[in-house]
């Protein structure tokens, strides 16, 4: 086996390097070296941090905020080209909606000791939502436009009934408080 020029002058003059050693000097100065490069440095890894968090937040507004304007513009989109009777849905929906809305927050200012009556209506709710969502999908597919959209008024007349019903059971009669008052006195 050949062994090239420099492996063959190693191995001759082995002993003679294994008597050299490095000056203390040389071994203060790679020690330094060492503990310079072992050093911790808080502050580029705190910006560093902060950079990815700005834009970990950044992107999640900018994906929220662009969610919310294709939710707009397919609402306007959708509002101006639709036929009239999908208009007049819109418009029942806004009117059943903000009343919904109002008589929802009078049975809960009336039901403010009885919590299991909020979650029972919550619970309720839902489960129309979910038969709701079924009529969305009907409507999407073009079947049957006018029962799909009477069926969907429908919806919010059954939850302004249920709102109204328990109204009537959480306020107190006043002309039974009034005649209780004429037999107390």
């Amino acid at each position: 086996m050949k062994t090239d020029h420099l492996e063959q002058f190693i191995i001759e003059n082995k002993a003679e390097f294994d008597t050299l050693e490095p000056s203390e000097k040389m071994w203060e100065r790679i020690e330094s070296e060492q503990n310079k490069k072992m050093k911790f440095k808080i502050r580029p890894l705190l910006y560093k941090i902060t950079a990815a968090a700005a834009i970990f937040i950044a992107g999640y507004f900018l994906s929220d905020l662009m969610h919310f304007r294709n939710a707009q513009s397919s609402d306007v989109v959708t509002e101006s080209t639709v036929s009239p009777e999908i208009q007049a849905f819109l418009e029942a929906r806004a009117y059943y909606t903000s009343l919904i809305n109002q008589k929802e927050s009078q049975v809960f200012q009336l039901a403010g000791d009885n919590p299991q009556l909020k979650t029972d209506i919550n619970n309720e709710f839902k489960h129309l939502d979910k038969i709701y969502k079924e009529l969305e999908q009907d409507l999407s597919d073009q079947v049957a436009n006018e029962e799909v959209i009477e069926a969907m008024i429908q919806h919010y007349r059954i939850k302004l009934n249920i709102l109204e019903d328990m109204l009537q059971q959480l306020k107190p009669d006043k002309s039974a408080k009034e005649s209780e008052v004429q037999y107390v006195i």
